[in-house]
């Protein structure tokens, strides 16, 4: 690839470069570039993609090339949290057909994770820099993100809310739903959840089983509650 994907929710820009990761029909490329890190996600797993509506997906990018979680992108954020604020419980994805599912799950912001508790809500498309773009349905979820990287200028609110590290020569990408026990404990202002404005968002306190993410080994899949935890090591200085 010569030339820089657009952020648009397609793959017509990739080529047909996604290969398949993990034991599921999950599919996904990785570009790194001086400044932005591309990443193209297909799934084509109706239960995964069920998943991904109810509790949200967090792609997590490790510089290092290892498989810390210091710092992710939850998008979409999932109905789950979208109905945080709301006196609701149970599975989001129980409680409504399937079709309303896809219908609410809202594709217009995106959470910027840092460590275990530090969280900043911002529109998906972020002007040039940090932003990203699905497609959504029953059966897949098309998905493409752009992050800052490195020391490179693109706008001092851009980089506020990018990687603000340069990539070593490995990088290290995870793919995530998020657990729903987490946006039960999340404490949501008086006011509802945070605004586009980046207003942060905090975790509940935790006991002794609330370990730092980045501590937990990898949940083994459930058949009643599929997820996706796996993680993918790609050179920086090319695409996988």
């Amino acid at each position: 690839m010569t030339d820089s994907p657009t952020i648009d929710g397609s793959l017509d820009d990739w080529g047909g470069r996604l290969t398949y990761v993990g034991d599921r029909p999950v599919s996904m490329s990785v570009l790194p570039t001086d400044s932005l890190l591309y990443v193209a996600l297909s799934i084509q797993d109706p239960e995964l993609v069920r998943a991904v509506a109810a509790n949200g997906l967090t792609v997590w990018v490790d510089p290092t090339g290892k498989q810390k979680r210091n710092y992710g992108i939850r998008y979409p954020l999932g109905l789950r949290y979208q109905r945080s604020g709301e006196s609701a419980s149970g599975d989001a994805s129980s409680v409504q057909t399937r079709e309303a599912v896809f219908e609410r799950v809202s594709l217009s912001e995106l959470e910027v994770v840092r460590g275990d508790s530090a969280r900043r809500r911002i529109p998906a498309r972020f002007s040039s820099g940090l932003r990203s773009q699905a497609t959504l349905g029953p059966g897949s979820l098309i998905y493409e993100l752009a992050v800052p990287v490195g020391n490179t200028a693109v706008g001092s609110g851009e980089r506020r809310y990018g990687l603000q590290a340069t990539l070593g020569k490995k990088v290290g990408i995870g793919l995530e739903t998020p657990e729903p026990d987490e946006d039960r404990q999340r404490v949501v202002p008086q006011q509802g959840v945070p605004s586009v404005t980046g207003q942060p968002g905090r975790r509940g306190r935790r006991g002794r089983t609330g370990r730092r993410r980045q501590q937990r080994r990898p949940s083994p899949q459930r058949p009643d509650r599929p997820n996706l935890d796996l993680w993918v090591q790609v050179a920086s200085d090319g695409a996988r």
